[in-house]
Protein backbone atom coordinates (compact mmCIF):
# COMPACT_ATOMS: atom_id res chain seq x y z
CA UNK A 1 0.00 0.00 0.00
CA UNK A 2 1.89 2.87 -1.18
CA UNK A 3 2.48 5.98 1.28
CA UNK A 4 1.63 3.86 4.10
CA UNK A 5 4.27 1.03 5.89
CA UNK A 6 1.49 -1.70 7.55
CA UNK A 7 4.81 -3.44 8.87
CA UNK A 8 4.19 -1.05 11.70
CA UNK A 9 1.42 -2.25 12.82
CA UNK A 10 0.78 -5.63 12.02
CA UNK A 11 1.59 -6.99 15.55
CA UNK A 12 -1.33 -4.50 17.15
CA UNK A 13 -4.18 -6.92 18.74
CA UNK A 14 -6.45 -4.28 18.88
CA UNK A 15 -8.54 -3.52 15.46
CA UNK A 16 -6.93 -1.39 12.96
CA UNK A 17 -7.60 0.30 9.61
CA UNK A 18 -6.26 2.38 7.07
CA UNK A 19 -8.48 4.33 4.81
CA UNK A 20 -7.15 5.07 1.37
CA UNK A 21 -7.35 8.91 -0.44
CA UNK A 22 -10.99 7.34 -1.88
CA UNK A 23 -12.30 7.12 1.71
CA UNK A 24 -12.60 2.73 1.31
CA UNK A 25 -10.32 0.54 3.59
CA UNK A 26 -6.92 0.05 1.65
CA UNK A 27 -5.61 -2.37 4.62
CA UNK A 28 -7.02 -3.75 7.81
CA UNK A 29 -5.71 -6.74 10.44
CA UNK A 30 -7.85 -9.46 11.24
CA UNK A 31 -8.77 -8.21 14.74
CA UNK A 32 -10.86 -5.35 12.71
CA UNK A 33 -12.46 -7.87 10.84
CA UNK A 34 -13.54 -9.82 13.98
CA UNK A 35 -15.33 -7.14 15.62
CA UNK A 36 -17.06 -6.63 12.62
CA UNK A 37 -18.09 -10.01 12.07
CA UNK A 38 -16.96 -10.42 8.48
CA UNK A 39 -14.21 -11.83 6.39
CA UNK A 40 -11.00 -9.65 5.53
CA UNK A 41 -11.11 -10.04 2.16
CA UNK A 42 -14.89 -8.50 2.22
CA UNK A 43 -13.69 -5.05 4.48
CA UNK A 44 -10.97 -4.65 2.36
CA UNK A 45 -12.24 -1.87 -0.55
CA UNK A 46 -15.54 -1.05 1.40
CA UNK A 47 -16.58 2.46 1.37
CA UNK A 48 -15.92 3.61 5.10
CA UNK A 49 -18.90 6.08 5.17
CA UNK A 50 -21.47 3.41 3.77
CA UNK A 51 -19.97 1.56 7.06
CA UNK A 52 -21.30 3.75 10.02
CA UNK A 53 -24.63 4.12 11.47
CA UNK A 54 -26.53 6.57 8.86
CA UNK A 55 -27.23 8.90 12.16
CA UNK A 56 -23.79 9.99 12.68
CA UNK A 57 -22.42 10.19 8.99
CA UNK A 58 -22.91 13.88 9.10
CA UNK A 59 -20.65 13.53 11.99
CA UNK A 60 -17.96 11.42 10.17
CA UNK A 61 -18.11 13.83 7.49
CA UNK A 62 -16.92 16.33 10.33
CA UNK A 63 -14.49 13.69 11.44
CA UNK A 64 -13.11 13.92 7.89
CA UNK A 65 -12.91 17.72 7.36
CA UNK A 66 -11.51 17.90 10.94
CA UNK A 67 -8.70 15.49 10.28
CA UNK A 68 -7.62 17.22 6.93
CA UNK A 69 -7.34 20.27 8.56
CA UNK A 70 -5.35 19.73 11.29
CA UNK A 71 -3.25 16.67 10.60
CA UNK A 72 -1.08 17.02 13.12
CA UNK A 73 -4.14 16.11 15.96
CA UNK A 74 -5.62 12.90 16.85
CA UNK A 75 -9.06 12.71 17.67
CA UNK A 76 -11.03 9.64 19.52
CA UNK A 77 -14.58 9.50 18.49
CA UNK A 78 -17.53 7.18 19.42
CA UNK A 79 -19.34 5.53 16.08
CA UNK A 80 -21.85 2.64 15.50
CA UNK A 81 -20.41 0.47 12.84
CA UNK A 82 -22.35 -1.90 10.48
CA UNK A 83 -21.38 -5.87 11.27
CA UNK A 84 -21.42 -8.55 8.60
CA UNK A 85 -25.29 -9.21 9.81
CA UNK A 86 -26.46 -5.93 9.15
CA UNK A 87 -26.36 -4.74 13.43
CA UNK A 88 -24.21 -2.43 14.85
CA UNK A 89 -21.39 -2.61 17.02
CA UNK A 90 -20.76 0.96 19.36
CA UNK A 91 -16.74 1.38 18.85
CA UNK A 92 -14.37 4.22 19.63
CA UNK A 93 -12.42 5.61 16.70
CA UNK A 94 -9.12 7.01 17.19
CA UNK A 95 -8.31 8.64 13.80
CA UNK A 96 -4.76 10.15 12.44
CA UNK A 97 -3.37 11.57 9.34
CA UNK A 98 -0.75 9.06 7.71
CA UNK A 99 0.93 8.35 4.83
CA UNK A 100 2.25 12.04 3.38
CA UNK A 101 -1.17 12.77 3.86
CA UNK A 102 -2.77 10.63 1.68
CA UNK A 103 -4.20 7.98 4.25
CA UNK A 104 -5.86 7.55 7.44
CA UNK A 105 -5.09 5.17 10.10
CA UNK A 106 -7.62 4.23 12.38
CA UNK A 107 -7.43 2.17 15.72
CA UNK A 108 -10.74 0.67 16.61
CA UNK A 109 -11.78 -0.31 20.08
CA UNK A 110 -15.19 -1.75 21.56
CA UNK A 111 -17.44 1.39 22.86
CA UNK A 112 -19.46 -1.13 24.99
CA UNK A 113 -17.47 -0.06 27.93
CA UNK A 114 -17.76 3.91 27.22
CA UNK A 115 -21.79 2.70 26.55
CA UNK A 116 -21.86 1.23 30.14
CA UNK A 117 -20.11 4.12 31.45
CA UNK A 118 -22.51 6.50 29.24
CA UNK A 119 -25.80 4.29 31.25
CA UNK A 120 -24.30 4.57 34.65
CA UNK A 121 -23.54 8.59 34.18
CA UNK A 122 -27.33 8.86 32.58
CA UNK A 123 -28.50 6.82 35.75
CA UNK A 124 -27.23 8.83 38.16
CA UNK A 125 -28.57 12.05 36.24
CA UNK A 126 -31.73 10.84 35.94
CA UNK A 127 -32.28 9.05 39.72
CA UNK A 128 -32.76 5.91 39.03
CA UNK A 129 -32.11 3.61 42.02
CA UNK A 130 -28.36 2.92 42.93
CA UNK A 131 -28.81 -0.73 41.88
CA UNK A 132 -28.83 0.32 38.24
CA UNK A 133 -26.59 2.80 38.73
CA UNK A 134 -24.15 -0.18 39.67
CA UNK A 135 -25.41 -2.98 37.30
CA UNK A 136 -23.97 -0.78 34.43
CA UNK A 137 -20.92 -0.38 36.36
CA UNK A 138 -20.06 -3.73 36.64
CA UNK A 139 -20.96 -4.52 33.39
CA UNK A 140 -18.34 -1.80 32.21
CA UNK A 141 -15.68 -3.89 34.07
CA UNK A 142 -16.65 -7.27 31.79
CA UNK A 143 -16.75 -4.96 28.68
CA UNK A 144 -13.65 -3.62 29.13
CA UNK A 145 -11.79 -6.73 30.26
CA UNK A 146 -13.19 -10.00 28.71
CA UNK A 147 -13.25 -13.21 30.96
CA UNK A 148 -13.77 -11.46 34.04
CA UNK A 149 -16.48 -11.44 36.41
CA UNK A 150 -17.37 -8.10 38.54
CA UNK A 151 -19.35 -7.05 41.56
CA UNK A 152 -20.49 -3.62 42.98
CA UNK A 153 -20.75 -3.87 46.44
CA UNK A 154 -22.05 -1.07 48.79
CA UNK A 155 -23.67 -0.46 52.39
CA UNK A 156 -27.16 0.29 53.31
CA UNK A 157 -28.84 0.46 56.74
CA UNK A 158 -30.15 -2.85 56.53
CA UNK A 159 -26.64 -4.32 55.48
CA UNK A 160 -24.40 -4.69 52.35
CA UNK A 161 -25.74 -4.67 49.31
CA UNK A 162 -24.10 -6.48 46.11
CA UNK A 163 -24.61 -6.21 42.59
CA UNK A 164 -23.37 -8.84 40.16
CA UNK A 165 -22.77 -9.40 36.41
CA UNK A 166 -24.41 -12.31 34.84
CA UNK A 167 -22.04 -15.64 35.03
CA UNK A 168 -20.34 -14.97 38.39
CA UNK A 169 -20.37 -18.63 40.17
CA UNK A 170 -22.67 -18.87 42.60
CA UNK A 171 -20.19 -20.08 45.38
CA UNK A 172 -18.33 -17.03 44.41
CA UNK A 173 -21.47 -14.71 44.88
CA UNK A 174 -21.79 -15.92 48.49
CA UNK A 175 -18.40 -15.03 49.76
CA UNK A 176 -19.48 -11.26 48.81
CA UNK A 177 -22.71 -11.22 50.76
CA UNK A 178 -22.21 -9.93 54.63
CA UNK A 179 -21.30 -12.68 56.67
CA UNK A 180 -18.14 -14.64 56.18
CA UNK A 181 -18.36 -17.91 54.53
CA UNK A 182 -19.11 -21.03 57.25
CA UNK A 183 -15.83 -22.71 56.37
CA UNK A 184 -13.83 -19.97 57.55
CA UNK A 185 -15.26 -17.24 60.16
CA UNK A 186 -11.89 -15.05 60.92
CA UNK A 187 -10.86 -15.23 56.78
CA UNK A 188 -10.87 -11.51 55.58
CA UNK A 189 -11.18 -11.39 52.00
CA UNK A 190 -9.66 -8.46 49.50
CA UNK A 191 -12.90 -7.06 48.74
CA UNK A 192 -13.01 -6.14 53.12
CA UNK A 193 -9.34 -5.54 53.15
CA UNK A 194 -9.92 -2.74 50.80
CA UNK A 195 -13.02 -1.07 52.11
CA UNK A 196 -11.66 -1.40 55.63
CA UNK A 197 -8.05 0.60 54.55
CA UNK A 198 -9.58 2.70 51.65
CA UNK A 199 -6.68 1.42 49.61
CA UNK A 200 -7.13 -0.67 46.51
CA UNK A 201 -6.17 -4.21 46.27
CA UNK A 202 -5.18 -6.61 43.64
CA UNK A 203 -4.30 -9.91 44.92
CA UNK A 204 -3.49 -13.39 42.98
CA UNK A 205 -4.89 -16.08 43.60
CA UNK A 206 -2.43 -17.81 45.57
CA UNK A 207 -2.30 -15.26 47.98
CA UNK A 208 -6.17 -14.96 49.14
CA UNK A 209 -8.25 -17.15 52.09
CA UNK A 210 -8.37 -20.50 51.13
CA UNK A 211 -12.02 -20.18 50.80
CA UNK A 212 -11.78 -18.13 47.86
CA UNK A 213 -8.39 -19.25 46.39
CA UNK A 214 -9.91 -22.81 46.15
CA UNK A 215 -12.98 -21.40 44.45
CA UNK A 216 -10.93 -19.03 41.98
CA UNK A 217 -8.86 -22.17 41.34
CA UNK A 218 -12.60 -24.00 40.66
CA UNK A 219 -12.88 -21.50 37.75
CA UNK A 220 -9.91 -20.95 36.26
CA UNK A 221 -9.16 -17.42 37.86
CA UNK A 222 -6.04 -15.91 38.95
CA UNK A 223 -6.72 -12.96 40.62
CA UNK A 224 -8.68 -10.35 42.41
CA UNK A 225 -8.91 -6.73 41.72
CA UNK A 226 -10.77 -4.10 44.41
CA UNK A 227 -10.99 0.10 44.51
CA UNK A 228 -12.92 0.97 47.16
CA UNK A 229 -15.11 4.14 47.11
CA UNK A 230 -15.64 6.11 50.59
CA UNK A 231 -18.63 8.03 50.05
CA UNK A 232 -19.52 11.38 52.06
CA UNK A 233 -22.14 9.41 53.93
CA UNK A 234 -18.74 7.76 55.63
CA UNK A 235 -20.15 4.02 54.20
CA UNK A 236 -17.52 2.29 52.15
CA UNK A 237 -18.25 0.46 48.76
CA UNK A 238 -16.42 -1.05 46.27
CA UNK A 239 -15.92 -2.62 42.35
CA UNK A 240 -14.39 -5.65 42.52
CA UNK A 241 -12.92 -7.92 38.99
CA UNK A 242 -12.15 -11.50 39.23
CA UNK A 243 -9.42 -11.71 36.64
CA UNK A 244 -8.36 -15.13 34.66
CA UNK A 245 -4.62 -13.25 34.45
CA UNK A 246 -2.89 -11.69 37.11
CA UNK A 247 -0.93 -9.25 34.86
CA UNK A 248 -3.71 -7.64 33.17
CA UNK A 249 -5.14 -7.03 36.62
CA UNK A 250 -1.98 -5.21 37.62
CA UNK A 251 -1.44 -3.50 34.30
CA UNK A 252 -4.85 -1.93 33.52
CA UNK A 253 -7.31 -2.56 36.79
CA UNK A 254 -5.24 0.41 38.78
CA UNK A 255 -5.89 3.32 36.31
CA UNK A 256 -8.80 1.37 34.55
CA UNK A 257 -11.30 1.32 37.62
CA UNK A 258 -11.03 5.47 38.19
CA UNK A 259 -13.62 6.41 36.39
CA UNK A 260 -16.39 3.81 37.55
CA UNK A 261 -15.00 4.53 41.35
CA UNK A 262 -15.86 8.74 40.06
CA UNK A 263 -19.27 7.03 38.78
CA UNK A 264 -20.03 4.92 42.20
CA UNK A 265 -19.28 7.57 44.31
CA UNK A 266 -21.63 10.19 42.54
CA UNK A 267 -24.04 7.62 42.73
CA UNK A 268 -23.48 6.65 46.38
CA UNK A 269 -23.88 10.71 47.25
CA UNK A 270 -26.93 11.33 45.10
CA UNK A 271 -28.95 7.89 46.84
CA UNK A 272 -27.91 9.15 50.13
CA UNK A 273 -29.06 12.23 49.02
CA UNK A 274 -32.59 11.42 48.64
CA UNK A 275 -32.63 9.01 51.16
CA UNK A 276 -31.95 11.42 53.30
CA UNK A 277 -34.64 13.88 52.01
CA UNK A 278 -37.19 11.04 51.90
CA UNK A 279 -36.33 10.32 55.59
CA UNK A 280 -37.29 14.09 56.40
CA UNK A 281 -40.32 13.97 54.38
CA UNK A 282 -41.19 11.04 56.86
CA UNK A 283 -40.10 12.16 60.32
CA UNK A 284 -40.41 14.41 62.96
CA UNK A 285 -37.99 17.09 62.84
CA UNK A 286 -37.93 17.12 66.65
CA UNK A 287 -38.96 13.18 68.22
CA UNK A 288 -37.17 11.52 64.75
CA UNK A 289 -40.43 9.29 64.87
CA UNK A 290 -42.81 9.28 61.92
CA UNK A 291 -44.41 12.53 61.34
CA UNK A 292 -47.86 12.45 60.28
CA UNK A 293 -47.56 12.00 56.37
CA UNK A 294 -45.17 8.93 57.11
CA UNK A 295 -47.46 7.21 59.69
CA UNK A 296 -50.50 7.60 57.53
CA UNK A 297 -48.38 5.92 54.70
CA UNK A 298 -47.40 3.46 57.27
CA UNK A 299 -50.92 2.27 57.94
CA UNK A 300 -51.93 2.37 54.54
CA UNK A 301 -49.21 0.02 53.21
CA UNK A 302 -50.12 -1.81 56.73
CA UNK A 303 -54.08 -1.88 56.04
CA UNK A 304 -53.35 -2.56 51.86
CA UNK A 305 -50.95 -5.54 52.83
CA UNK A 306 -53.03 -8.80 51.85
CA UNK A 307 -52.13 -12.25 53.65
CA UNK A 308 -53.76 -15.47 52.63
CA UNK A 309 -56.05 -13.42 50.14
CA UNK A 310 -57.16 -11.36 53.06
CA UNK A 311 -56.62 -7.83 54.89
CA UNK A 312 -54.15 -8.37 57.20
CA UNK A 313 -55.66 -6.64 60.92
CA UNK A 314 -54.16 -4.06 62.78
CA UNK A 315 -54.80 -2.11 65.92
CA UNK A 316 -54.27 1.63 65.96
CA UNK A 317 -53.70 3.57 69.37
CA UNK A 318 -54.31 7.21 69.58
CA UNK A 319 -52.29 8.80 72.30
CA UNK A 320 -53.19 12.51 73.37
CA UNK A 321 -50.99 13.49 76.58
CA UNK A 322 -53.26 15.26 79.10
CA UNK A 323 -51.67 18.26 81.08
CA UNK A 324 -49.24 18.92 78.58
CA UNK A 325 -50.18 22.31 78.14
CA UNK A 326 -49.32 23.78 81.78
CA UNK A 327 -45.76 22.70 80.97
CA UNK A 328 -45.21 24.40 78.08
CA UNK A 329 -47.15 27.41 80.30
CA UNK A 330 -44.99 27.29 83.32
CA UNK A 331 -42.08 26.08 82.55
CA UNK A 332 -41.57 27.35 78.39
CA UNK A 333 -41.81 25.75 75.17
CA UNK A 334 -38.36 24.10 75.50
CA UNK A 335 -39.15 22.29 78.38
CA UNK A 336 -42.08 21.33 76.39
CA UNK A 337 -39.86 19.89 73.79
CA UNK A 338 -37.54 17.89 75.81
CA UNK A 339 -40.85 16.24 77.62
CA UNK A 340 -42.05 15.22 74.18
CA UNK A 341 -38.72 14.01 73.37
CA UNK A 342 -39.06 12.13 76.66
CA UNK A 343 -42.66 10.53 75.52
CA UNK A 344 -41.59 9.40 72.59
CA UNK A 345 -38.67 7.34 73.91
CA UNK A 346 -40.85 5.55 76.14
CA UNK A 347 -43.32 5.02 73.63
CA UNK A 348 -40.26 3.64 70.77
CA UNK A 349 -39.70 1.27 74.30
CA UNK A 350 -42.92 0.00 74.34
CA UNK A 351 -43.34 -0.37 70.34
CA UNK A 352 -39.78 -2.20 70.87
CA UNK A 353 -41.48 -5.13 72.36
CA UNK A 354 -44.18 -5.54 70.03
CA UNK A 355 -44.78 -5.56 66.50
CA UNK A 356 -45.40 -1.49 66.43
CA UNK A 357 -44.66 1.66 64.38
CA UNK A 358 -44.65 5.10 66.71
CA UNK A 359 -45.74 8.45 64.98
CA UNK A 360 -46.21 11.89 66.27
CA UNK A 361 -49.10 13.39 64.20
CA UNK A 362 -48.53 16.75 65.56
CA UNK A 363 -48.35 18.82 69.29
CA UNK A 364 -49.01 16.42 71.78
CA UNK A 365 -50.59 13.79 69.48
CA UNK A 366 -48.42 10.46 68.88
CA UNK A 367 -49.57 6.97 67.45
CA UNK A 368 -49.14 3.40 67.50
CA UNK A 369 -49.82 0.78 65.05
CA UNK A 370 -49.67 -2.72 65.90
CA UNK A 371 -49.38 -5.65 63.41
CA UNK A 372 -49.52 -9.03 63.59
CA UNK A 373 -47.00 -11.38 64.62
CA UNK A 374 -44.81 -12.45 61.90
CA UNK A 375 -45.35 -15.91 62.77
CA UNK A 376 -49.51 -15.38 62.39
CA UNK A 377 -50.14 -17.74 59.06
CA UNK A 378 -53.51 -16.15 57.85
CA UNK A 379 -55.89 -13.12 58.30
CA UNK A 380 -58.23 -15.25 60.11
CA UNK A 381 -60.73 -14.81 63.40
CA UNK A 382 -57.54 -15.85 65.54
CA UNK A 383 -54.87 -13.51 64.00
CA UNK A 384 -57.52 -9.90 64.56
CA UNK A 385 -57.93 -11.06 68.14
CA UNK A 386 -54.15 -11.49 68.51
CA UNK A 387 -53.81 -8.03 67.35
CA UNK A 388 -56.74 -7.27 69.25
CA UNK A 389 -54.92 -8.19 72.65
CA UNK A 390 -51.79 -7.51 71.99
CA UNK A 391 -53.42 -3.66 71.33
CA UNK A 392 -54.95 -3.81 74.33
CA UNK A 393 -52.18 -4.78 76.21
CA UNK A 394 -50.27 -2.07 74.70
CA UNK A 395 -52.98 1.02 75.67
CA UNK A 396 -52.54 -0.45 79.12
CA UNK A 397 -48.94 -0.02 79.38
CA UNK A 398 -48.86 3.33 77.42
CA UNK A 399 -51.33 4.63 79.83
CA UNK A 400 -48.98 3.21 83.06
CA UNK A 401 -45.76 4.29 81.27
CA UNK A 402 -47.10 8.11 80.42
CA UNK A 403 -48.29 8.21 84.10
CA UNK A 404 -44.77 8.20 85.76
CA UNK A 405 -43.22 11.24 86.45
CA UNK A 406 -40.69 12.35 83.40
CA UNK A 407 -37.32 14.15 84.42
CA UNK A 408 -36.11 16.25 81.93
CA UNK A 409 -33.51 19.17 81.90
CA UNK A 410 -34.39 22.58 83.27
CA UNK A 411 -33.80 24.98 80.34
CA UNK A 412 -34.20 28.01 82.57
CA UNK A 413 -32.01 26.36 85.50
CA UNK A 414 -28.71 25.23 83.83
CA UNK A 415 -27.56 22.10 85.27
CA UNK A 416 -30.91 21.84 87.12
CA UNK A 417 -33.44 18.77 86.85
CA UNK A 418 -37.01 19.21 86.01
CA UNK A 419 -39.87 16.67 87.07
CA UNK A 420 -43.44 17.33 85.39
CA UNK A 421 -46.19 15.03 86.01
CA UNK A 422 -48.24 14.45 82.55
CA UNK A 423 -50.90 11.35 81.81
CA UNK A 424 -51.90 10.39 78.32
CA UNK A 425 -55.38 8.94 76.81
CA UNK A 426 -55.63 6.19 74.62
CA UNK A 427 -57.96 5.51 72.01
CA UNK A 428 -58.08 1.88 70.38
CA UNK A 429 -59.55 0.82 66.80
CA UNK A 430 -59.02 -2.45 65.18
CA UNK A 431 -58.93 -2.69 61.90
CA UNK A 432 -62.54 -4.74 60.67
CA UNK A 433 -60.38 -5.00 57.11
CA UNK A 434 -62.39 -2.59 54.82
CA UNK A 435 -61.74 0.73 56.77
CA UNK A 436 -59.14 3.24 55.15
CA UNK A 437 -56.20 4.79 56.65
CA UNK A 438 -58.29 7.87 57.66
CA UNK A 439 -61.16 6.09 59.09
CA UNK A 440 -59.33 4.30 60.91
CA UNK A 441 -57.72 6.86 62.61
CA UNK A 442 -61.07 8.86 62.79
CA UNK A 443 -62.19 5.93 64.69
CA UNK A 444 -59.36 5.64 67.50
CA UNK A 445 -59.61 9.33 67.61
CA UNK A 446 -63.01 9.42 68.71
CA UNK A 447 -61.93 6.47 71.05
CA UNK A 448 -59.74 9.01 72.67
CA UNK A 449 -61.88 11.64 73.34
CA UNK A 450 -63.98 8.83 75.21
CA UNK A 451 -61.05 7.95 77.30
CA UNK A 452 -60.66 11.84 78.12
CA UNK A 453 -64.55 11.83 78.81
CA UNK A 454 -64.27 8.76 81.00
CA UNK A 455 -61.90 10.58 83.53
CA UNK A 456 -58.28 11.07 81.27
CA UNK A 457 -55.23 8.40 82.10
CA UNK A 458 -57.27 5.27 80.91
CA UNK A 459 -57.93 3.78 77.01
CA UNK A 460 -61.10 3.19 75.29
CA UNK A 461 -61.65 0.71 72.71
CA UNK A 462 -63.61 1.83 69.61
CA UNK A 463 -65.23 -1.38 68.24
CA UNK A 464 -65.37 -1.23 64.21
CA UNK A 465 -67.59 -3.21 61.97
Amino acid sequence: MAGFDTRLVAELRDPFGVLGPDGRVAWANQALATLLDMPLGDLLGRAALDMIHPDEVGQAVDGLSHAVSFPDRTAVVPYRLRRGDGTYVTTELMSSIVGNGTHMALLVRDGSTRQCIADALASVAHDTPLDTTAASIAKAVTTRWPKTHAAVLWFERDGRRVCTTDGLPDDLAALLGPSSTPEDSTAVFPWDLAMRTGEQTITSRGDTPEPLGDRLHRHGLGAVACAPVADSNGDGAAVVAFFDQPEVARLEFTWGSTELCELLLLALDRHHHHRQVAHAARHDELTGLLNRSGFLEALDDALADRHGGQRRPVGLLFIDLDGFKPVNDAHGHLAGDRVLQAVAQRLLGLAASAVAEVGRLGGDEFALLVLPEPTATTASTATAATVDATAAELAQHVVAVLGEAIVVEDPMRPGARLEVHIGGSVGLAVSGGSESATELLAAADRAMYAAKAAGRGRWHLHATA
